[in-house]
């Protein structure tokens, strides 16, 4: 009979072996919970409403016009209309930011743009150099409307109904199948009204 080698650990080995096998699942479990899906959000899975008076608690952004410039009502006149959280240091912002455009020019007068923790400066400089796709823009001051939107990480984009209510949600930039999604959803708001 042949008799089978056994392999013992010695104990340093032993301590390097146990926090790397727990890394390496981490990093495993990090991967499988991250993976770049579309993420879609359920009108039920939405706080039902925002205060739209918030959208007039921004910041201006040097050379565009201000939130607190429109009047809600009128400009939108009962039609949804969609808000788009972003950044200038948002690498995702800049990869949705071909598709807000062409979505801008299919659909006049229906986003608007908040600035979430960045520099007024900044955000203009953005949007001068990539052209704006918002009927207006503004910094979100104190974050007043990322808290009343739920906002966890940009870019995020809400559909939302003339009354107030939260329709879509998308997380992360609307690119590839988010951006299908998002249009059918938008499709589907538009046939509320």
């Amino acid at each position: 009979m042949q008799s089978v080698a056994r392999f013992e650990f010695t104990r340093p080995q032993l301590v390097l072996l146990i926090p790397g096998l727990v890394l390496l699942a981490g990093i495993a479990l990090w991967f499988v919970n991250n993976i770049n899906e579309p993420k879609e959000t359920a009108a039920a899975d939405l706080p039902t409403k925002i205060q739209l008076h918030a959208l007039q608690m921004t910041e201006s952004l040097p050379r565009y016009p201000e939130i607190t410039d429109l009047d809600l009502e009128e400009t939108l006149n009962g039609e949804p209309f969609v808000v788009n959280f972003f950044a200038s240091w948002c690498r995702g912002c800049k990869e949705e930011h071909p598709n807000l455009l062409a979505f801008h020019e299919a659909n006049r007068s229906t986003i608007l743009g908040l600035a979430y923790n960045d520099q007024a400066e900044a955000a203009a400089k953005y949007l001068d150099e990539n052209d704006s796709p918002y009927l207006a823009v503004s910094i979100d001051q104190a974050n007043v409307n990322a808290e009343s939107f739920g906002v966890k990480g940009l870019p995020e984009t809400y559909i939302v109904l003339s009354d107030g209510t939260l329709f879509h949600r998308t997380v992360g930039p609307l690119t590839d199948e988010r951006f299908s999604i998002f249009l059918d959803k938008w499709s589907q708001a538009k046939s509320l009204n």
